[in-house]
């Protein structure tokens, strides 16, 4: 890459920031050229060298921010173990880890999808709907092994993503939990998503029998005391 081109792509990347950041606060109808040049660092002629116009700035930030979560969250599935548990692990951890270090970007790829132009909205919705799939179908695998148990494959499924996109409206990079930790828990939450009624069930037919063993116990020594008694 030719140092004219490095710049190019560092000015398009300073726009593309800038005007995420100018999303959250404000939205898109709220948003000017004029902000987005000040929150960058440039002027407004300067981003004109990089973006013809607002709306080609807000595709950008949601394909390239959709690119990367999907080739973030294929590559996870890729290097995951071969059992459904595993490898959708694997694809909860790269979604939420996603969100937590890309907020901006996800805010603005989940709240504008309605500013974008009828052409663009039709192709960002459709990128989006086959990431959703990659997630369906790692569920659906994960039920025909037995491995899950799910009542309704489509809210289970929303159910996992819509807890992955949550992350951007609350953590804070400032806080105390590091966006790994965030993963971390995320996935546990996603997989219990899937698994808690088989779960549960185990669980609950572990405290009976912990019970029963309990109940067995204080008869035998009620027993033995009476005994002791004669």
């Amino acid at each position: 890459m030719s140092e004219s081109d490095a710049r190019r792509t560092n000015g398009r990347a300073k726009v593309l920031a800038a005007a995420a950041r100018c999303m959250v606060r404000r939205g898109y109808f709220g948003t000017s050229i004029r902000d987005i040049a000040a929150e960058a660092g440039m002027t407004s002629a300067a981003l004109y060298h990089h973006f013809a116009s607002k709306q080609d700035i807000l595709v950008a930030i949601m394909t390239t921010a959709l690119a990367d979560a999907r080739v973030g969250t294929a590559q996870a599935i890729a290097g995951a173990g071969s059992s459904p548990t595993d490898r959708l692990r694997a694809a909860i951890y790269a979604w939420a880890l996603f969100h937590a270090l890309r907020r901006d970007d996800a805010l603005v790829g989940a709240t504008e999808i309605r500013s974008l132009d009828e052409g663009h909205r039709e192709q960002v919705v459709a990128w989006r709907d086959e990431h959703e799939q990659v997630f369906r179908d790692l569920v659906a695998a994960g039920v025909d092994a037995g491995d899950f148990e799910v009542s309704d494959l489509e809210i289970a499924t929303r159910g996992i993503l819509t807890m992955g996109t949550s992350i951007a409206t609350w953590f804070d990079p400032n806080g105390t939990l590091s966006p790994e930790r965030v993963a971390e828990e995320f996935v546990e939450l996603g997989l219990a998503l899937v698994q808690a009624p088989r779960r549960v069930a185990a669980l609950g037919a572990g405290a009976d029998r912990q019970h029963t063993g309990e109940d067995q116990q204080q008869q035998h020594e009620h027993s033995g005391s009476e005994i002791a008694c004669r």
